[in-house]
């Protein structure tokens, strides 16, 4: 009897209409515990290198993780992998809310989508039942509209739906599939993944019971995990406060990277705004209506605002400043309306507010003009050009559509110089943060990243403890709150800083977070509870290797943990090396090198970063182009994948990380 998983997987090809549901071998869940390592292992073995992203050939292959839809706290997450139209690489995006725990009570694991409809359809599983329907009448429409009609036309309230807006049906490279409360699976182009296949929606309902090995004592550990979580609540009751002034005081850099809080001149009205953003945050948090949580998670970091015509926004993190630093507009019912329009319309809302960044910007340098723009007057400050292109955008319609593949792309689309202000991370829009970027541990995560997103590769514990001083970090170090191996000490009360002085601890520790992600995305966990904030409850390998174990039955260490995390990464490495991956993708853009964006910050040395990156390549066990070795494939149990990198070997010239 399998433990912890459902021991299915369900494929379906649009094309046919056939379904398949087939049982998983034990070995192969065991080596890749599922979500990212799965759907790693699946891509590499059935997407080819040549394969077009927006072809009926690629996939778009979900999985939940061995924890997901458990007791275990904030065991709410699916990853839904495919090639990125964007940057033609392998992409994942983690998926909470309900949709992930629905689809693994149908009793499937993974769900792989092939094929390309000819029509529009929506997929309906309920457990054993599972249908292709008509979805002709739900496409144009918008995400919130779409899963009210599918849980009307099902009669059932309680089924979780993922669908795609116009954006995805349009096939905007910034489109997303969106999901109740506020979750999404947003970056590198997955909702158009799915307009190209013609599948509107997912919709689930399930009623299979999860098998737990050792019920009592994975309780008890829930229960202990609980009754220490209280520091981590009360951060996570300020954290959207936090993450809305903060970044856009602190490390937001307004516009298109072409301003800062400290350029800003007394006598401008934009500074003004920003001076009482705090003021103004406390008052817009009155009109909320409450909080909203993902399944099995009592931290509700998700403000729920409600709309004029009904029903709620959710926004959190970036949501609450990506519109505003982008617009450098300082109103909160502008922040909402933006919101609101790209979750209808189904839209990354980091990518989607770049891009019109971007294009403003353009505009205002003179490299785009009136007869570039359909007549459009791009000014910052306009609340009505951003309404009009994030429309346009979703639509592909008149300037929108040179926007709607992003702004490495567009950049290349429009020439003059645009590409010295198209700010991208292999093609992928920068979070608002960038000024973050400038720092070395920063921007080598960043630039690393088979996911450029800060939630994923960033350390929120390791950006806060730089600056303790001696005695602070061995008093944290003493504590629970360490969340690193007792080797790594040494290296944080000797040396460990952001600032590039001491690339070692710093390597070493980027190198162990993205480690944990990938072990995060594998076993169906938040990134929240376990290792980007303070306090996080669940913020050990150990740990978490204590609550597989007890949910399979299986004695998982936290080496074999470990394992799984390196085997995700470097399949992901090696699919990205075979489709083209080169050293000089793993780049930031030219500005972060050259322009400082404030008093506080200075560029980013590109001599500096290429030892960052020279150091992070040997601790990862990959040569100086950045591919794996025999030997680490070996130890990964991936053997078999290294003639295909063989044959990239000497392919790729050496090139410095800064050559963009």
């Amino acid at each position: 009897m399998v433990y912890g998983w459902m021991g299915s997987l369900l494929e379906v090809d649009l094309s046919s209409g056939e379904k398949k549901k087939r049982a998983v071998a034990t070995d192969f869940y065991e080596t890749y515990l599922g979500g990212k390592g799965m759907n790693a292992r699946i891509y590499y073995d059935r997407i080819h290198p040549e394969v077009e992203p927006l072809s009926p050939d690629n996939l778009l292959i979900i999985s939940t993780g061995v924890l997901t839809g458990t007791m275990v706290p904030s065991a709410n997450r699916a990853i839904f992998s495919f090639k990125s139209p964007q940057n033609r690489l392998h992409m994942h995006s983690a998926m909470g809310g309900f949709w992930p725990v629905e689809l693994k009570q149908t009793g499937h694991d993974s769900l792989i989508i092939k094929g390309q409809a000819a029509k529009p359809v929506y997929l309906w599983i309920h457990d054993d039942i599972i249908e292709l329907r008509d979805a002709a009448h739900l496409w144009g429409k918008g995400t919130y509209e779409t899963t009210q009609m599918i849980r009307k036309e099902l009669n059932n309230d309680k089924l979780q739906v993922a669908c795609i807006g116009p954006a995805g049906e349009n096939l905007c490279y910034a489109a997303s599939i969106e999901s109740s409360v506020g979750a999404s699976a947003s970056r590198g182009g997955a909702g158009a993944v799915m307009g190209a296949k013609f599948l509107k929606a997912i919709a689930v309902y399930g009623t299979r019971d999860i098998r737990l090995a050792r019920p009592h004592a994975l309780f008890e550990k829930c229960e202990q995990i609980l009754a220490g979580s209280g520091p981590f609540q009360r951060d996570m009751e300020n954290f959207s406060y936090t993450m809305a002034v903060l970044n856009t005081l602190g490390t937001g850099m307004f516009g298109n990277l072409n301003e800062t809080y400290p350029d800003l001149s007394p006598e401008s009205l934009f500074k003004q705004d920003l001076d009482g953003i705090v003021l103004g945050f406390h008052e817009w948090l009155k009109k909320a209506e409450g909080s909203a949580a993902c399944s099995n998670c009592g931290v509700k970091c998700r403000t729920a605002l409600p709309l004029p015509g009904g029903g709620y926004a959710y926004l959190k993190c970036h949501l609450w400043n990506a519109f505003m630093v982008g617009a450098k507009i300082v109103d909160y019912s502008f922040v909402l309306e933006c919101c609101r329009l790209s979750q209808d319309n189904g839209l990354d809302i980091n990518a989607v507010s770049r891009c019109i960044a971007f294009a403003i910007d353009l505009y205002q340098q003179g490299i785009i003009t009136k007869q570039d723009t359909g007549g459009m007057d791009l000014r910052w400050n306009d609340k009505e050009v951003v309404y009009s292109l994030i429309h346009d955008i979703s639509l592909r319609r008149g300037f929108g559509r040179m926007l709607a593949e992003g702004v490495h792309a567009a950049a290349s689309y429009i020439c003059r110089g645009a590409e010295n202000h198209a700010h991208h991370i292999k093609k992928l829009e920068y979070v608002p943060s960038a000024a973050l970027l400038y720092l070395p541990y920063l921007g080598l995560t960043q630039a690393i990243s088979d996911k450029v997103d800060i939630s994923r590769n960033v350390s929120g514990p390791s950006i806060a403890w730089a600056g303790l001083t001696t005695e602070q970090r061995q008093a944290l170090v003493d504590s629970p709150a360490w969340i690193y191996p007792k080797d790594y000490e040494r290296y944080f009360l000797q040396n460990f800083s952001l600032d590039g002085s001491d690339h070692e601890s710093g390597c070493r520790f980027a190198a162990y977070d993205d480690e944990t992600y990938s072990i995060v995305d594998s076993i169906g966990l938040c990134a929240y509870w376990t290792v980007f904030l303070m306090n996080a409850p669940i913020n050990s390998r150990a740990l978490m290797a204590e609550l597989v174990s007890h949910t399979t039955g299986l004695d998982i260490s936290e080496d074999d943990l470990t394992l799984v995390g390196r085997r995700a990464l470097n399949l992901v490495r090696a699919i990205n090396v075979r489709s083209g991956l080169q050293r000089k993708d793993d780049s930031l853009s030219k500005i972060i090198h050259k322009t400082p964006p404030s008093p506080f910050l200075k560029p980013l040395d590109p001599v500096v970063f290429d030892k960052w990156l020279d150091r992070y390549y040997e601790l990862k066990g990959w040569n100086q182009e950045g591919i794996p070795t025999s030997q680490t494939l070996q130890a990964l149990g991936l053997e078999e994948v290294f003639p295909a990198l063989k044959k990239m070997e000497g392919a790729h010239a050496h090139h410095t990380n800064h050559k963009n």
